[in-house]
This record gives C-alpha cells, structure tokens and sequence, in this order.
C-alpha cells in the first residue's frame, strides 16, 4: 500500500512538471517586447507633478508623454524650486519602473527617492485630458 501512495505521488508530480514544461513561462525580456520603451536621452528634462504628488509625467523629444505612478505621494514634487534627477544608467532603455531610479531635489540641497510603481505611455487625447498645470 505504501508502495502504491508513492508511485502514485511520482506520477502526479511527473505530471505537473510535464504541465509546466508546456506551458509558456513570462521571461524579462519578453515583458520588455511587450512594453512600450524610450532612450533615456530622449527625456530632456521636461516634466511636471500632480497635485497630490502621486504622478509625474515626462516629455520626450520624440513628443510622447508618460505618466509615472509613485509608490505615495512626495509633496517635493511641487515645491518651485523642485529639480527631478535620474541616477539610472541604461544604455537598452527604459521599458518598465525598474529601469528608473529617481530623485527629486527641493533646490536647497534636500532630496527624497521615488519609486515608479507603473508606467504609462499616454496617448495623445490622455495628454490633451490631462489638466494644463500637470501637463509637461
């Protein structure tokens, strides 16, 4: 009887693993093919915050306009004197929030790290909805 529990335990694992090998498995690279990326030099720097300092969005030279989420809001984002910095060094570019490394400055020398949950390449009417004062 023991013997019989065990065979059969073999078999349903041997069986899954078939179910498994079958099935296709998400890789990085296929979750980039899938993601709408840019250069990094295509962003020249232009930018602007939401209100509640949840989101920022970033204008390429290309004219394209993505909308970053942050992991909460960072009210530094709209002080005046605000300076948002990226310490990423990607040379295949940027194709999802773990290719970016941000920061923002206040301007007097204090800093606060962001983490970009989601990016969103917009599209040309999400630009023209987006309030005058967030759009870059």
């Amino acid at each position: 009887m023991r013997r019989s529990s065990l065979l059969m335990g073999v078999a349903a694992a041997l069986a899954i693993a078939a179910l498994l090998a079958l099935m296709p498995m998400p890789t990085r690279a296929a979750a980039h093919a899938e993601a709408q990326c840019f250069m990094l030099q295509s962003w020249t720097g232009g930018w602007r915050a939401s209100a509640d300092g949840r989101s920022i969005y970033l204008r390429l030279n290309t004219g394209q306009v993505y909308q970053l989420q942050l992991d909460g809001s960072h009210p530094m984002l709209n002080y005046p004197l605000a300076v948002l910095h990226s310490r990423t060094y990607v040379d295949t570019g940027i194709c999802g929030p773990l290719d970016l490394q941000l920061t923002v400055s206040d301007g007097t020398g204090a800093r606060d790290a962001l983490i970009v949950r989601k990016m969103l390449l917009l599209t040309p009417s999400q630009v023209a909805a987006l309030p005058k004062n967030v759009r870059p």
